[in-house]
């Protein structure tokens, strides 16, 4: 963050945020992590209400957010190898090569699709 102790949307996650043009002094930032789903997430929470006008060729539609909800911006599972392993077999690819670094933060796979 520009200023330490402030909380601000990484450019990543903040792009469809200013997309809907919510401004950032209409929220703050809630990163957290959830036990029980293994998932890191960051979400924003209004300080103040506000309508979202969504202009379609067929008619229009509001979102109305209240004070205090909060919108979920960005949800990351945490995955062990053994994890992404059984999620690539069940998607029909077979384990050429796998390995991961040391302190388990990057893993390289290559696979090939699974044939009858």
């Amino acid at each position: 963050n520009a200023v330490p102790g402030e909380l601000t949307l990484p450019p990543i996650f903040g792009f469809v945020v200013k997309l809907l043009n919510i401004d950032d002094s209409m929220y703050e930032v809630e990163p957290g992590f959830d036990e029980k789903r293994n998932e890191r997430f960051i979400r924003i929470r209004f300080k103040t209400a506000l309508t979202i006008l969504f202009k379609f060729d067929n008619g229009e539609r509001s979102i109305h957010l209240n004070k205090d909800e909060s919108l979920l911006v960005y949800r990351g599972l945490l995955q062990s190898g053994l994890d992404i392993l059984h999620q690539f077999d069940f998607n029909d690819f077979y384990p050429l090569h796998m390995s991961q670094t040391e302190d388990q933060e990057y893993l390289m796979a290559i696979m090939r699709i699974k044939h009858d």
